[in-house]
């Protein structure tokens, strides 16, 4: 049993690391303990999301994200670390862990969960603690969604004809 577990965190890594461009990807840790059914568009998001910021960050300390459900559960050196955020916000973070919660964030449209994931990086990465700002700078990193002032809307644009 255990080395199946140890295979399947290997897989689910190797998948999670390779939507990431490889300069980057040392510069990324993952902890991975949400439901596998959620996992392909949390996965999808948060490389949408990745891809979105990257042009516009220098990388300096690694950010640790957390694909998990609330309450969220990150082991670590001799302790094992629960977070319960309250409110009803879909993500979170503090300093340079993101906190994803894949079950919320499966209740929205995609273009709205990358925002949600984007928003997370956005406050680690540019390190901008203001909840409006870092709206606005979502909206102008992905021109999936637009931000209303108050949430963020999905855009619909039509395919492009060849």
């Amino acid at each position: 049993m255990e080395s199946e577990q140890v295979e399947f965190e290997r897989t689910v890594l190797a998948d999670l690391r390779a939507g990431i461009p490889e300069e980057a990807r040392g510069h990324f840790r993952f902890v991975v303990n949400a439901p596998i059914p959620f996992l392909p568009y949390a996965f999808e998001a948060f490389h949408k999301a990745v891809a979105a910021i990257l042009p516009s960050v220098r990388l300096t300390m690694p950010v640790t994200v957390v694909f998990g459900n609330i309450p969220f559960q990150v082991p670590a050196q001799g302790a094992h670390l629960v977070l319960t955020p309250t409110g009803d916000s879909i993500n979170m973070q503090i300093e340079n862990l993101v906190f994803l919660d894949v079950i919320k964030m499966s209740q929205y449209p995609a273009n709205i969960q990358v925002a949600a994931v984007l928003e997370e990086l956005v406050h680690a990465m540019m390190n901008i603690p203001d909840e409006v700002l870092v709206k606005h700078v979502v909206a102008h990193l992905f021109p999936g969604v637009h931000f209303n002032g108050s949430v963020y809307m999905n855009v619909h644009r039509p395919a492009l004809e060849d």
